[in-house]
């Protein structure tokens, strides 16, 4: 688990799913830190939330078709802040595309927070998501997306759709702008 866990980073590259995560966070990250392993106990939940993500796309490909799954994707940029310029990386790993226009990303979840799902109730809690969906979104052109939560004790599930924002798309290049540069 020690050797499998957060592999090698690009200094100046930002991944999709680390976006909601704080500033001190991601400028460990700039500056080549790396993480403490986790737990053992740790280690067999996220193998855990592979088995969900793999269930769902099973699913999804019964009614669709289910293409790039754990697609990655990047893309550099240039981000004016004041008098200075921050170039660096966007990176991501898809979940996959679905009818080969929605992108897709799966997040299993226990069920005291799946019982409170909205979109008010992401924006608030899980606003990383939206980041990250807006993101996968920029970096490979689409339109529309969506997260398909799946409670983790009860398997219901539950579908939140996104369509591409560049106003929130552009909070996210100046936040990881921001830290580049700090």
């Amino acid at each position: 688990l020690r050797d499998e866990w957060r592999p090698e980073r690009t200094v100046g590259s930002f991944r999709g799913s680390e976006l909601g995560d704080c500033p001190r966070y991601l400028q460990y990250v700039i500056q080549g830190y790396k993480g403490e392993p986790p737990s053992p106990e740790l280690g067999m939940l996220f193998a855990d939330g592979h088995l969900h993500h793999d269930a769902v796309r099973a699913e999804l490909a019964k009614v669709g078709r289910v293409t790039n799954r754990e697609f990655s994707a990047w893309k550099s940029f240039e981000v004016e802040v004041g008098t200075r310029i921050a170039k660096f990386n966007l990176t991501g790993t898809l979940d996959g595309i679905f009818n080969g226009d929605f992108i897709f990303d799966i997040k299993s979840i226990n069920p005291f927070s799946f019982k409170k799902l909205s979109i008010p109730y992401i924006y608030q809690n899980y606003r990383g998501y939206v980041y990250q969906l807006q993101t996968y979104m920029e970096l490979l052109d689409k339109e529309w997306s969506f997260n398909l939560f799946k409670d983790k004790a009860f398997s219901a599930m539950k579908i939140f759709w996104y369509k591409r924002n560049p106003k929130i798309f552009n909070m996210v290049l100046k936040k990881c702008a921001t830290n580049h540069l700090a």
